[in-house]
């Protein structure tokens, strides 16, 4: 599905709804949005701003975060540094609002050992968490889109611009640097609405 159809999928979830928005074999990728908050939870809970992504396979499931999107990117890239470009371009189309299917057909030719998870696995989980992103963080948020955030953090791991034991705990904690988001950042003062895929990758060779 395409960006803006997934969105529509997470805002119109009913509480104590699920909805499986992709399988891949036997894996299930779930959005959830419970009645009632995890007992860690501090804060006024609101049901209509909480939407969970699961894995199920089988009776199984489990909550990721956005650290496995970025590990697995890490393998992939120390795997095969000559996909580097590809692996950019592919998450920019799935940033800019690509369907994930119609990129991995083009990108499908990428061959990774067989430990590794697929690239459609991350096209889905990443395109998960920016919807995720986009609808329940409800701080102010340094970026529109708000999901900027998980995107610059990809960039910048794809780009092999931070050491991963830095990077990974900085995006727990940290924006991701400005180089990564800025003209896709409507918050900037160098945003630009006709931004293309890559556009990072060329400033920084003109420099």
């Amino acid at each position: 599905m395409m960006l803006s159809e997934v969105m529509k999928v997470g805002k119109e979830l009913g509480i104590d709804e699920e909805y499986v928005v992709y399988t891949l074999g036997d894996l299930e990728f779930v959005f959830k949005r419970p009645s009632k908050p995890g007992r860690n939870l501090k804060r006024e809970y609101d049901p209509k701003k909480n939407l969970q992504i699961w894995i199920r396979e089988g009776k199984e499931e489990f909550m990721p975060n956005h650290l496995r999107i970025l590990l697995d990117l890490e393998f992939k890239i120390m795997m095969r540094p000559q996909y580097q470009k590809e692996l950019l371009l592919a998450f920019d189309r799935l940033f800019y609002g690509d369907d994930p299917d119609t990129i991995y057909e083009d990108f499908k030719h990428l061959e990774y050992p067989p430990e590794l998870r697929s690239l459609k696995y991350d096209l889905y989980l990443a395109q998960l968490f920016f919807v995720e992103q986009e609808i329940g963080y409800h701080f102010e948020a340094k970026f529109i889109p708000k999901y900027l955030y998980l995107q610059g953090w990809i960039r910048c791991l794809l780009t092999r611009s931070m050491e991963i034991d830095r990077l990974l705990w900085s995006a727990t904690r940290n924006p991701p640097p400005v180089k990564f988001t800025k003209k896709d950042n409507k918050k900037h003062k160098e945003y630009d609405p006709h931004a293309k895929p890559l556009w990072y990758l060329k400033e920084n060779d003109n420099k």
